[in-house]
């Protein structure tokens, strides 16, 4: 068995002078870029949080894009378009 994450081959059409290859990339887990890692929702400075925490405190906002764990998995399905390299003559 292959690795899950690389490249999937799902079929080729060859015509004329290129190729087209869809091509699907199998779900990886990544760092969060909507919050780096954290897990932390970014608050705009000024701004008021909604949660209420223990004596009077705040308490940080949970990212939306992750969840609060700080990684999110990532998957792709591409259709790439291969042509042979023509130069244009001056």
């Amino acid at each position: 068995s292959g690795d899950p994450g690389g490249d999937v081959l799902c079929g080729t059409e060859e015509g004329g002078s290129g190729m087209k290859r869809k091509v699907t990339k199998g779900p990886k887990i990544a760092l969060c870029l909507a919050c780096r890692g954290t897990g932390l929702a970014e608050v705009p400075a000024g701004a008021r949080l909604l949660f209420s925490w223990r004596k009077g405190k705040t308490a940080p906002a949970v990212c939306p894009q992750c969840g609060g764990s700080g990684r999110v998995t990532v998957s792709a399905e591409m259709e790439l378009d291969i042509r042979p390299y023509q130069p244009k003559e001056d």
